[in-house]
């Protein structure tokens, strides 16, 4: 079973733990991100992983051909996020994986993360070399980025 699957498993459990005062147990490298449902109308709440910047939040999607919520940020969309324990608000959108900062945004976190490029079917990821074309060209297929404004 793959970390996406299992986390899946988990979310019963990580949802209310990230919106606890327990939240530090998880809250270092998952938040809680709330949104629309762009078909549904239905409120949906998910843990996800993230990257925190300044006034962005980049949220890594592996495995996307198999997930959908991303797909409710392809036209720009309004989020409510546990962040640490925070609630904050934000306008999310899908990043096209041809922009620089798709790829920035994955070869800092693998840089990060050393263990994560597998996640995403990346093998070999070299840290002073950054993506190799190919390794880009499996994340552009099978990876998204969802970036929120804050």
């Amino acid at each position: 079973m793959d970390a996406d699957r299992f986390i899946s498993l988990l979310n019963p459990i990580l949802i209310p733990i990230l919106h606890s005062p327990l939240h530090f147990l998880a809250s270092g490298g998952l938040m809680t991100l709330r949104y629309q449902g762009r078909k549904s109308g239905r409120t949906i709440t998910i843990p996800v992983g993230y990257q925190r910047w300044d006034d962005r939040i980049d949220i890594l999607v592996s495995k996307a051909l198999r997930k959908k919520w991303w797909r409710n940020f392809e036209t720009p969309a309004m989020v409510d996020l546990r962040v640490r324990g925070e609630q904050l608000q934000g306008k999310a959108s899908l990043v096209s994986t041809g922009d620089r900062a798709f790829r920035q945004a994955f070869e800092y976190t693998f840089n990060r993360l050393p263990f994560l490029p597998s996640q995403f079917d990346i093998k070999d990821y070299d840290r002073s070399l950054g993506l190799s074309e190919a390794q880009l060209a499996t994340l552009q297929q099978h990876g998204r980025l969802v970036s929120v404004e804050l």
